[in-house]
């Protein structure tokens, strides 16, 4: 047997079912717009922290390339370095190197022949005279360019400035001469604060440079082929998420010609807060959700009790008459002029028919009842005459016995009457044949005497 929900019930559920799916709707398009605007939030950080990081370095390359043109065409230096004397060059050298390493955090100064070999190192001056004529960068800048940019070297990866060396005349490229920064862990920390986050560099996919403290022990250790090959496929930016808290984001690190893929750098970002802002979020919507289905369901229990009202006291009003015990003065009050309003008037004059039929019957009823004696009365009066009669028929069934009895007696006189006349007969048929019996035999007789 199927369960019987009440009227109540199902315009509960159907009015909570039609205010709920809104507020649902309503509550995932805005949790939508908000996890899109955290995206935006997110998107707008990661350009952030690459601008800002591209402009950190951007700065330190330009501050190089300033000091390298400024000291590469410095008369003093020029003349030993034209005529080959690296002592001489080495010891002018020095001096400069120190402020400038103590002024601007220089670690790196070198000079360069016209075949690309090294000819001298101020930040290592007993180490001189390899071949860097395959270098692109070196190459670049003995064509005449001046570059500027990332750069791994024997000293590490560094921010470099490269420009040529031209004779006195200006018209000649007779070497290189190239300053640069090495990427420190006091350098690379220092960007930590300014993006929010971390920074990293891969010479191809091994990680050599971090500003990560937990990191350091995975320097020349740590890996990632798999990002470095969709960096050399053309991917320009590949972001991954660490966790819950951090999305690091890999680029490409070009050389300073711009020709050659060296490797990669990868940006860390906090994103905890926004994280933190999601849950918050949804931790919102949530209770805006639940408060919002209390307050419909409020709502339906009071328009469902509302409509369903009247309906009830018309069904117990139905129900009493069904049993014989209605009240048929009792009227369902009448509070709305809708549907269910009209449905109670028509009710209640239903009931007012209702009543007017059972007086009208009521009445009849007593004039029944009345003639219901009186035809009784008249019974009682048929009832003796038919009795009577009944006796007279019982005299005369007794007569008719008896006549009947003698009848039967006369009946039985003449049986033994016919009787005797058939025995009479028999006797007589008897006689019959012994005559005739006797007439042969005197005739055989006669007839014999003859």
């Amino acid at each position: 047997m199927k369960r019987a929900f009440s009227l109540r019930s199902k315009l509960f559920f159907l009015s909570f079912t039609l205010s709920f799916i809104p507020v649902v709707a309503i509550s995932f398009y805005l949790s939508a717009k908000a996890e899109d605007g955290l995206r935006t939030v997110l998107k707008g950080k990661t350009e952030h922290a690459l601008s800002f990081s591209a402009y950190f370095f951007k700065s330190k390359q330009d501050e190089a390339l300033a000091l390298a043109r400024m000291y590469a065409g410095k008369a003093d230096l020029l003349e030993p370095f034209r005529l080959g004397d690296r002592d001489s060059l080495n010891e002018a050298l020095q001096a400069i190197f120190a402020d400038l390493k103590n002024n601007y955090g220089v670690t790196i100064l070198e000079y360069g022949d016209e075949n690309g070999q090294v000819f001298l190192r101020a930040h290592n001056p007993g180490k001189f005279g390899d071949d860097k004529s395959g270098n692109g960068s070196i190459a670049a800048t003995l064509a005449g360019r001046e570059l500027g940019g990332f750069e791994f070297g024997s000293s590490g990866l560094a921010v470099r400035a490269f420009v040529p060396i031209r004779d006195q005349d200006g018209n000649r490229v007779i070497g290189s001469f190239q300053i640069g920064y090495n990427l420190d862990q006091a350098l690379l920390e220092a960007i930590n604060p300014l993006i929010s986050g971390d920074v990293a560099f891969y010479e191809k996919d091994t990680l050599v440079q971090t500003s990560l403290p937990e990191e350091q022990d995975q320097l020349r250790k740590l890996k990632e082929p798999g990002i470095f090959k969709r960096i050399e496929a053309g991917e320009t930016r590949v972001e991954l998420p660490s966790g819950n808290s951090r999305l690091l984001t890999y680029s490409p690190l070009l050389d300073p010609a711009g020709e050659k893929l060296q490797g990669m750098m990868r940006l860390g970002l906090d994103i905890s807060i926004l994280g933190k802002l999601q849950r918050e979020s949804m931790t919102a919507m949530a209770i805006l959700v639940a408060t919002v289905s209390a307050l419909v369901a409020i709502l339906a229990m009071v328009a469902g009790k509302a409509i369903v009202r009247p309906i009830d006291l018309a069904r117990d009003i139905l129900r009493e008459i069904a049993e014989g015990e209605a009240d048929l003065t009792r009227r369902v009050p009448v509070q709305t002029r809708d549907e269910v309003g009209q449905m109670t008037e028509s009710f209640n004059q239903t009931l007012e028919k209702i009543g007017d039929i059972v007086g009208t019957v009521k009445k009849e009823a007593l004039f029944l009842g009345s003639t219901g004696l009186a035809l009784a009365s008249n019974m009682e009066e048929t009832a003796a005459a038919v009795h009577q009669i009944a006796s007279n028929i019982e005299g005369i069934r007794r007569l008719a016995a008896n006549q009947a009895t003698g009848t039967r007696a006369a009946g039985d006189a003449v049986d033994g009457i016919v009787e005797g006349i058939e025995t009479l007969g028999r006797l007589i048929n008897d006689q019959a044949a012994s005559v005739v019996e006797s007439s042969a035999s005197i005739e055989e007789m006669v007839a014999n005497i003859e």
